[in-house]
């Protein structure tokens, strides 16, 4: 992710997206949202690459948070959950 500003992010927030992607012969469904949380001044980007199963699916996420004075934090998929993705 080519981004690294509070206000970049703030750009991109309604350009969640999402589409399939195939990876050593395998399908899956890559997507990405954002959120703004307001009374923190944070902006969480994350990004998922989900594979169904028959049984069940598969999935990983990992994103960055950015706050107003320009820090980017990495999120990995646990601190990702303390976000409520």
């Amino acid at each position: 992710m080519n981004l690294s500003t509070y206000n970049e992010a703030k750009e991109i927030l309604n350009n969640n997206s999402s589409e399939n992607i195939v990876i050593n012969n395998m399908k899956f469904q890559f997507s990405f949202i954002g959120d703004e949380y307001p009374e923190s001044n944070e902006i969480v980007i994350a990004a998922y690459l989900e594979k169904e199963g028959m049984f069940c699916g598969q999935s990983y996420s990992s994103g960055y948070c950015f706050n107003k004075k320009n820090v980017k934090t990495y999120l990995p998929q646990k601190a990702l959950w303390d976000y409520g993705y």
